[in-house]
């Protein structure tokens, strides 16, 4: 059915299907929004009875203001209507991240009116129908079309004043020229009413906001003492491991401190161990000199890897077994204990002896009374002081 068939018409003030009344003019109908007489077709087989304009109009809003008055006549003459259940779950996060919730929620309700005042200006919006029971009131809007009700809706929020929706734009031609399911659909259906504004879920959800608050602020004093608690372990931690960390500190650098006095030592020793074994080289040097004075004509092969002189005709070297090592020829003065200070003062042949041949095949035995000898403690002490 167009919107040009309208399934509502109004004579003296009350509303009737095409099917109430005579057909054509004679309906006396007229039409609930633009008040022109309509013309009732209820003697077809194949549609649905229905009124149109008698003339043609550009009234698209019949058919809705038709459904609209119909409900709202419904209500004043039956003074009952089923209010709508409701259901909403409140909220509250706690600092601990923790989630309070509790559920609202009551079942719809039939109630007998006392009085039901027809389509009531508000004041920017109208209510339907202004219902009330036992003193108080309740604002009813009829949707009869898919538009956007929201702008309505948030007028109707601002009075202190209970309202509710019943959505009949979704009828079928059939429920409503069916007088059972039209008043079904009307007065009692639960699946097609909301609430705008309900003050009584209003009053539940501040007394349950009021609840969950209240266990927030426990929730809250509980996880401050624990985060209280556990920022003072923490720190009492840090405190301690602060601690630790100075006393393996000053473990470690008195560790270092012994470590470098063994080091200092161990050092000392190895240069009086190298002091001695450069010593007792040189004394092995002067000693195969002076050999070389007394049995060999100051004539003597010195090695060059080792630094002591060998017998004159000698082919390898007595006292080291450095292979390819050459012999070099060598004569000494028979006065060399007067220059044997000079020739060993700067030299380098004890040092180099000592780092060709760390330890000798074969000692030379150092005379402990002998011009060598002599010689040796000259070079040690070439002012002769004792």
């Amino acid at each position: 059915m167009s919107y040009a068939a309208i399934p509502w018409g109004e004579r003296d003030g009350r509303m009737y299907l095409a099917h109430e009344v005579e057909n054509g003019k004679k309906c006396g109908c007229r039409c609930p929004a633009c008040r022109h007489p309509l013309v009732a077709a209820n003697k077809g087989r194949k549609q649905i009875p229905h009124f149109r304009h008698a003339a043609a109009q550009s009234c698209e809003y019949g058919r809705s203001e038709g459904i609209r008055r119909a409900a709202v006549q419904l209500i004043a003459e039956r003074k009952a209507l089923l209010l709508p259940g409701y259901q909403a779950e409140l909220r509250q996060a706690a600092k601990s991240g923790v989630v309070c919730s509790e559920q609202i929620e009551f079942d719809a309700s039939l109630i007998d009116a006392d009085s039901v005042e027809r389509f009531v200006d508000l004041g920017g919006v109208r209510a339907h129908a202004l219902v009330t029971v036992q003193g108080r009131q309740l604002a009813v809007r009829i949707k009869c079309s898919a538009r956007n009700e929201h702008r309505r809706w948030q007028y109707m929020k601002e009075f202190n004043l209970a309202s509710m929706q019943i959505d009949l734009h979704r009828l079928t031609d059939e429920q409503i020229n069916d007088k059972a399911l039209f008043e079904w659909a009307v007065l009692a259906d639960p699946d097609n009413r909301r609430w705008i504004r309900s003050l009584r879920a209003e009053q539940l959800e501040a007394h349950c906001l009021k609840q969950l608050q209240n266990q927030v602020e426990l929730l809250n004093q509980q996880w401050e003492i624990e985060l209280l608690a556990k920022l003072e372990a923490a720190e009492a931690q840090k405190k301690k491991d602060a601690e630790e960390r100075r006393k393996r500190q000053a473990a470690e650098a008195e560790h270092r401190a012994l470590q470098y006095q063994e080091a200092m030592k161990r050092s000392h020793c190895q240069q009086a161990e190298e002091s001695a074994a450069l010593d007792e080289r040189k004394m092995m040097i002067v000693a195969t000199m002076f050999q070389a004075v007394r049995e060999w004509d100051g004539k003597a092969l010195e090695c060059m890897a080792c630094r002591l002189m060998n017998n004159p005709e000698a082919v390898f070297c007595r006292y080291c077994e450095v292979e390819n090592s050459l012999l070099s020829s060598r004569s000494f003065p028979q006065d060399l204990e007067k220059s044997i200070h000079n020739r060993m003062r700067s030299s380098a042949a004890p040092h180099n002896s000592l780092r060709n041949v760390p330890r000798l095949t074969l000692v030379p035995e150092v005379p402990k009374a002998d011009p060598a000898r002599a010689g040796e403690k000259t070079a040690a002490n070439p002012e002769g002081e004792s």
